[in-house]
């Protein structure tokens, strides 16, 4: 896993993405258009304690202090209206929240109610898929999608599911967030031989169905109860390489 960490990914925005996500650039009509996403991936404890990632502390150790992430990308939005940012993981967001003044604090629900910060995922966390119980995944995303909820409004609502580095992803996993109301769900863990024939097939993009019993309640619509529009990252890292994670 990786830290503190901003990471830049490609991809064509969906049709149904763009039509219930205003925030999406439109693009032009017969091109082919590459959305470049400026997003957080900050572990809640890994390396590091959560008190250490978040104030920078035991940079020997990784060199990552959240805290600062949001201080540079809420100035770096109200300084260029042109900019944008999704941010992931709650418990990190509402620890610097709750540090600010009540001026930061309106200029980031400004830039929240304009869709130029907005939150995806939303739980408290990134959780595992393959360790953690089902009680539990519910509970870390009831946690923080209740305080952006009652923090931002219903309007801040998270509708894509942001899954880019647990180890492995799981059914059930793409079920619960189809049931919570994601319209789609980003992930990068799979099997690489599975990695490379998408890629070469050209099927980095589909339809999970989540659950067996309740797959079929609504099959290929954005809102489903049990199936999840899914689309396998790609990163750009600093070098300009791009390659899967």
């Amino acid at each position: 896993m990786m830290g503190t960490a901003i990471f830049l990914t490609l991809f064509a925005c969906l049709p149904v993405i763009l039509a219930l996500n205003p925030q999406c650039n439109p693009g032009k009509e017969g091109m082919l258009n590459v959305h470049l996403v400026c997003h957080t991936h900050d572990d809640v404890g890994w390396l590091k304690t959560v008190d250490q990632y978040y104030y920078g502390a035991q940079n020997d150790i990784q060199r990552a202090g959240v805290q600062y992430i949001l201080d540079s990308v809420v100035r770096a939005l109200l300084e260029d209206m042109t900019k944008k940012f999704i941010y992931v993981e709650s418990a990190f967001f509402f620890r610097w929240w709750d540090e600010q003044d009540e001026d930061m604090q309106n200029n980031v629900k400004m830039l929240v109610d304009e869709g130029r910060l907005e939150f995806i995922n939303g739980g408290w966390c990134m959780n595992d898929e393959g360790g953690a119980h089902y009680n539990a995944m519910i509970d870390q995303m009831t946690l923080g999608l209740m305080k952006i909820n009652s923090t931002f409004g219903e309007n801040s609502r998270p509708t894509i599911g942001w899954q880019i580095d647990p180890f492995g992803h799981s059914r059930e996993q793409a079920s619960l967030f189809a049931q919570m109301g994601m319209e789609g769900l980003f992930f990068g863990r799979l099997d690489h031989d599975d990695k490379d024939t998408r890629w070469a097939n050209k099927t980095l993009e589909m339809i999970w169905e989540g659950s067996a019993n309740l797959g079929k309640l609504s099959a290929s619509t954005p809102k489903s109860h049990g199936d999840q529009m899914c689309h396998i990252k790609r990163c750009m890292h600093k070098d300009g390489q791009t390659g899967f994670i």
